[in-house]
């Protein structure tokens, strides 16, 4: 009887792993586990902002013009708006194009 139960469990488990698993791979196999086909829709227009940079060595933050809009994006089953940043710096060439946050790298 006991040995019935264990086995039931074990095959219980295998299978419950084993979805994890799948789960896991279709993640991985999208990149960043973003959907393939995500719709995306600028909200409202590019406006003047500004960015707190954090540039490499012991210099002091500084605030660089950026520009800013919102973004709608969705993949079917569900929609979220965010802000979008983008800006250059003009001493390391770097652009960064992506959510905004409080800081930057």
């Amino acid at each position: 009887m006991k040995y019935s139960y264990l086995l039931n469990w074990c095959a219980l488990m295998f299978v419950w792993f084993t979805g994890c698993e799948q789960r896991e791979n279709v993640l991985i196999n999208s990149p960043f586990g973003i959907p393939e086909k995500i719709k995306k829709k600028q909200v409202g227009k590019w406006e003047a902002s500004k960015a707190r940079l954090l540039r490499s060595g012991k210099q002091p933050a500084v605030i660089i013009n950026a520009k800013r809009a919102i973004y709608e994006f969705s993949d079917g089953s569900d929609n979220f708006t965010t802000p979008v940043t983008a800006f250059s710096d003009s001493e390391s060439g770097s652009i960064w194009v992506g959510p905004e946050q409080s800081g930057y790298l």
